[in-house]
C-alpha cells in the first residue's frame, strides 16, 4: 500500500500491522477463493459478497499488504471503502 492509499483509507502508521495473524497459506488460500468468487459473481460493489470482502480486507488479521494484494487480484480499488469500487 502506498502512502496515499493509506492518507485515503484513513490510516495512520500505528494502524499498519504486516504481521499476520493467520498462517500465510490460510491467508493466501482465502485470497485465492475471494478472488475466484469475486470473478465467478462478475464483480459486485455491494451486496452479501461484497460485505464479507470488505469486512475481511479490514480485519485487523489480515495485514493491509495482503489486504490490498487480494483485492487488487478481485478486481477493486484497495481501501475505497463500501460500496466496493471496481479498477478501470
Amino acid at each position: 500500500m502506498t502512502s496515499e492509499e493509506a492518507y485515503w483509507a484513513g490510516l495512520s502508521p500505528a494502524d499498519f500491522n504486516d504481521e499476520p495473524q493467520s498462517p500465510p497459506e490460510q491467508l493466501e488460500q482465502t485470497t485465492r477463493e475471494l478472488v475466484a468468487e469475486a470473478a465467478c459473481l462478475q464483480h459486485p460493489t455491494e451486496g452479501e459478497f461484497a460485505v464479507r470482502f470488505w469486512e475481511w480486507a479490514n480485519s485487523k488479521d489480515v495485514p493491509c499488504s495482503v489486504a490490498a494484494n487480494a483485492m487488487r487480484r478481485a478486481g477493486y480499488k484497495p481501501f475505497c471503502g463500501y460500496p466496493l469500487t471496481r479498477l478501470s
